[in-house]
Order: C-alpha cells, then structure tokens, then sequence
C-alpha cells in the first residue's frame, strides 16, 4: 500500500471514529433539547389557539393577516428561563466539541466557556435562535392561514390545521433544530480548540467528510472534494466547517500539517 493509499484510509477510520465519538457526546444533548423544543412549541401552539378562538365570529366575514398577527406576536419569543436552558445545553455541546478536539490531537490544554468567542457565541444564541425560529413559524403559519381563507374553510377546520402543524413542529421540526444546534456548538468548540492550538505554534489542517451515501448534497460532496485545506480556509460553500444546512451531517476533521505516516 503507498502513502497516500494509507492516509486515505486512515482518513476513513478516523472520521468513522470521530463521527462515532460525536454521537456518543451529543446523543443526550439532543434529547434534552429536543423534548425543550416539543414544550415551547406546544406550549406557542395552545396559546395561540387560545387567542385565535378570538376571531371565530369575525371568521365568515373577513379575516386578515394583521388579527392573525397581532396574536401570534403576542405568544412568540421566549422566557429567560428558556433562553438559559438553550444556552446551557448549547455550552455543554460546545464543550463536548472542544474535549474530543483535544483528544483527537492526543493533547490537553485548558479551556471554558470563558473565553470571549465562547462567550459571544452563547450571548447571541439563545434570543437570535428563537427569533429565528419564531419567523419560520410565522411564515408556515401565513401560508396554512391563507389557504384556509383562499379556500373558505370553517374556522373548526383551520384551527384543527394549525393544531396540527403544531404538533408536527413539536416532533420532526423540534428533532431537526435539536440536532442541527447541538452539531452546531460542538463543531464551534472543535473549531475553537484546534484554533487554540495552532495558535501554540502548531500548523494545522482540516478536511471536510461526508456519510457518503446517497443522501448527501452535491455542495457537501464539493466540500469533501477540496481535501486537505488550510485550518483558516473557507470550503467550497464558503463554510469553515459544518454544518452546511439544518440537519447536515457531516464532520470536520483537524490534523497536524504534513504528517508523517508510519506503520
């Protein structure tokens, strides 16, 4: 086997290493903050069915998106507990990110999320994420509310449809925020501590890796393709690291530049 032979399959083992690592490290991380997001959606949805009870007399008449909106304003954004539940959690994968960087170098060094870009990241991320996500549901909700109108459903029948919708955001879209924040944390921790040692004076580099399957997008497969790039270079989509999209899956790898291969 020559040399590139070999470090294409060592590239292959630790992906699979790091990738199973990552599950490992993140799994209960998810949980948590998946059944957080299923209570705040609920807990959005039974409020603004509440409040939206209120237009069921003006319903057969004209109903626009300024009643609808003003309700929904009223019952968006969050709590501070809320927020500081987000925060914790997204510290904690933060962090996950961060040790198993480390190990992955076979080095230790001292971190916490004092240090100011884990601390400008976590401010920002728990009121930019909701409000975030508060406008997508705004958005969802318009074009349900629309078409009822559009196509004169009864009032029982549109605020079953929002009902339901809820219901699914509580479950797949509350699974899918969940898993895209806490791989967004951790890849930042990773990202973080490699910086951090290159910053020692080691010269490193990263390369992007997808499942490779069937699934993955044609711009993540454009990012695996770049092979082995500078730590600061950006990726073909502009990216410094995954992920790409909500739910992406793939994984950043990090190693000393030019390393030696030994058997």
């Amino acid at each position: 086997m020559d040399a590139d032979s070999l470090l294409e399959a060592v590239d292959k083992l630790l992906a699979l290493a790091r990738r199973s690592r990552k599950s490992r490290s993140l799994r209960p991380i998810e949980t948590e903050m998946e059944q957080a997001w299923a209570v705040y959606f609920r807990r959005q949805g039974a409020s603004f069915l509440t409040l939206f009870a209120e237009l069921r007399g003006k319903f057969e008449e004209s109903v626009t998106e300024a009643d609808w909106a003003s309700r929904f304003g009223g019952v968006a954004g969050s709590t501070s507990e809320f927020d500081a539940l987000l925060e914790r959690m997204a510290g904690e994968a933060l962090i996950a990110g961060a040790i198993d960087g480390a190990r992955d170098q076979g080095l230790a060094i001292a971190f916490d999320l004092g240090n100011p870009r884990a601390v400008e990241y976590l401010r920002k991320y728990g009121a930019d994420l909701v409000t975030a996500i508060d406008e997508t549901t705004r958005a969802q909700l318009r074009a349900l509310i629309t078409q009822g109108v559009d196509e004169g459903w009864s009032y029982g029948k549109l605020a079953a449809r929002i009902a339901a919708e809820y219901e699914g955001f509580s479950r797949a879209r509350g699974r899918l925020i969940a898993i895209t924040e806490a791989g967004n944390a951790y890849e930042f921790g990773n990202f973080w501590v490699v910086k951090a040692l290159e910053g020692r004076g080691l010269e490193m580099e990263k390369a992007w890796m997808t499942i490779g399957d069937n699934r993955v997008s044609p711009g993540c497969r454009e990012n695996e393709g770049d092979g082995w790039i500078p730590l600061n270079q950006a990726h073909s989509s502009g990216h410094l690291y995954p992920l790409r999209f909500p739910g992406c899956r793939c994984d950043e790898l990090y190693r000393r530049k030019n390393p030696e291969v030994s058997y």
